[in-house]
Order: C-alpha cells, then sequence, then structure tokens
C-alpha cells in the first residue's frame, strides 16, 4: 500500500478492527476518498495513513512509509514496530490472518495445505525426483510446446518407484548428518550419506 490514496496500488478487501469499546468494526479499503472525483463510482484505494487513522493508529508526530532496509534503531529494539505505517498495518489482527492467495483457492475446495518451510533442496527428496525427470526432459525433448506437452508426462513416469525410495531415505541420512553436526561438503558428509547402515551390514 500507498502512504496516500490513489495510484499504483492492490484493491484490497475489506478489513476489521476492533473499538476501545470492544466492538468490532468492518473498514473498507475503497472509496472516493474526498478527491473530487468526476466519476463517484471509480473506486480508490486507501492510503495506509487514512487506513490507520480510522483504526485510530495514526500518531499526530506522523509515521514514514517504512524503515529503509528494516534497519533502523527503533525497529530493531522492538520486536513489533510501531515507527512506519507498513509493518503497524501488519502486525494488526486482519492483516496477519490473512493468507495467500493460492492457500485460499486450495481450502475453497476443502483441501489441506501443508507449505514445506525454506530449506536446503537434499532435505527435500522430492527436488532428486524433479532432477531426474528434468533430465529426461533435457535428452528427450525437441522443446517446442507440443513436445514438452508429451515430455513431461513421460519425464515423471519415468522414475522408478525404488529410486524415489533412495531419495527419500537419501534426505533422511542428509536429515541426520546434520543432526550430528556434520558440515556440508566436507569428506565426513559424504562419506554419511554413501554408508548404508541396517541390521545386517555397516
Amino acid at each position: 500500500l500507498n502512504l496516500t490514496p490513489g495510484g499504483e496500488q492492490a484493491f484490497l478487501r475489506d478489513g476489521y478492527y476492533t473499538t476501545q469499546d470492544g466492538m468490532k468494526t468492518s473498514q473498507p479499503m475503497q472509496g472516493n476518498m474526498g478527491l473530487g472525483m468526476a466519476i463517484p463510482f471509480e473506486r480508490v484505494q486507501k492510503g495506509l495513513r487514512r487506513v490507520l487513522e480510522e483504526r485510530g493508529l495514526w500518531p499526530t508526530s506522523g509515521l514514514r512509509l517504512g524503515c529503509p532496509k528494516n534497519l533502523c534503531e527503533k525497529c530493531l529494539a522492538v520486536k513489533n514496530c510501531q515507527y512506519c505505517a507498513r509493518q503497524l498495518i501488519s502486525n494488526q489482527p486482519d492483516f496477519q490472518a490473512q493468507v495467500g492467495m493460492l492457500m485460499e483457492v486450495i481450502q475453497s475446495r476443502s483441501h489441506r495445505v501443508d507449505f514445506y518451510p525454506s530449506f536446503h533442496c537434499e532435505l527435500n527428496w522430492i527436488e532428486y525426483y524433479w532432477g531426474m525427470a528434468k533430465r529426461y526432459t533435457r535428452d528427450n525433448c525437441e522443446y517446442s510446446i507440443d513436445a514438452l506437452r508429451q515430455t513431461i508426462p513421460a519425464a515423471l513416469a519415468s522414475v522408478p518407484n525404488p529410486t524415489i525410495h533412495a531419495f527419500y531415505h537419501k534426505s533422511l541420512r542428509c536429515l541426520q548428518a546434520y543432526r550430528d553436526n556434520i558440515d556440508f561438503a566436507t569428506p565426513e558428509y559424504s562419506q554419511y550419506l554413501k554408508s548404508y547402515k541396517s541390521h545386517r551390514r555397516v
């Protein structure tokens, strides 16, 4: 959002806030904003200042739009920054409760969404699977859209189930290596991944 209304910014759905007497109040995010617009039905997105003023959160001293690179001393000193408009609005309950569009679409169809956190690709076995499928695609595709539509399903089916199972166990060994404080790309790490341990052999 911009600090002032209008301009190039996304149109947000209506939000809500709780008043001082505990009443939950709906807050429209668009309006003519008193700009004297000639077209009364044209929507204008409110700016952050107006949104915060309506919630009683805009201080008389004003706020900057955002702290440069989130490095200002006041932002570093507190967990919930109250000194820039973007951080202040992002801490409000309705903004905190907002999920991404992808999650909304999936959940609206009664499916569960479980996003993986960000981590190294070697910890996710499906990365190995996709890598092997991409290699098949590179070797067997003429790189036209029609060829890709035929090759990609074949590439996904080309990886045998035992190989996928092996990828899964390799990822488990990577996880265990990190638990044992073995650094990535060291000889100890490579040897750890190559070693196979079971009740019959080491």
